[in-house]
């Protein structure tokens, strides 16, 4: 099956979206809306998708979604990934508090969903990182995990903590320097994980939960 086959099977009450490729003059990568049919549709920015690395890096200097983190991924082979990562967007729904281990959590539910969905996918394009990023992440993952208890990070209510630590960013903050931005996500995808394997979750049963102490502690997370 490919990907969205395996969307549709997972969540059956879900149709797959309408796909219109569009010119957007670089505003716009990938958005949702529902047709004049009222069909769920994604619009494609074209231009945003046809690896023009240089172009990038002149449209906007002071625009943060053009640094060279993000753009690298503007191109056809991350499309697939951030069409699947929007569709696991919708079904999460945003965590109703502050607390730092709510939002990697959600994080890792989205992560988890692609991964299911696309279990071939490289790493690299999946968490959207170099292979070195990602091999440093696996390589650390019990720092990281003690960075954030030692810190007393996890249940730390910070909407700033949020931002630097879950959302993309050049660098990820009070890690060493080859930490990439959002390197915490991964650990939120091995817990999730770890809560499917223990609890034998259905996808929509994942995406359903949100309980996530409940989740911390079901999953029975070691880090490596």
């Amino acid at each position: 099956k490919n990907p969205l086959g395996r969307y549709q099977t997972s969540f059956p009450d879900k149709p797959i979206p309408v796909f219109y490729p569009i010119i957007t003059d670089f505003n716009y990568g990938l958005f949702q809306f529902q047709n004049q049919n009222g069909q769920e549709s994604i619009g494609v920015g074209k231009e945003m998708f046809a690896g023009l690395t240089g172009i990038y890096d002149q449209i906007s200097i002071t625009n943060p979604n053009f640094s060279s983190y993000i753009n690298r991924t503007f191109n056809l082979n991350h499309l697939p990934e951030k069409i699947m990562m929007a569709l696991a967007t919708d079904l999460v729904t945003e965590p109703g508090s502050n607390r730092l281990v709510d939002h990697i959590l959600a994080e890792g539910k989205k992560l988890y969903l692609v991964r299911q969905w696309m279990p071939d996918l490289t790493d690299s394009i999946w968490f959207e990182c170099t292979q070195e990023q990602i091999d440093w992440i696996k390589e650390n993952e019990l720092d990281i995990w003690r960075f954030l208890l030692t810190d007393k990070l996890l249940y730390k209510n910070s909407s700033k903590d949020i931002a630097n630590l879950t959302k993309p960013a050049p660098h990820s903050q009070g890690m060493p320097p080859e930490a990439p931005g959002r390197a915490v996500n991964y650990l939120g995808y091995k817990i999730i994980e770890s809560y499917t394997k223990n609890n034998k979750v259905s996808l929509q049963e994942l995406a359903n939960e949100n309980d996530y102490d409940q989740i911390l502690q079901k999953a029975k997370y070691k880090p490596r």
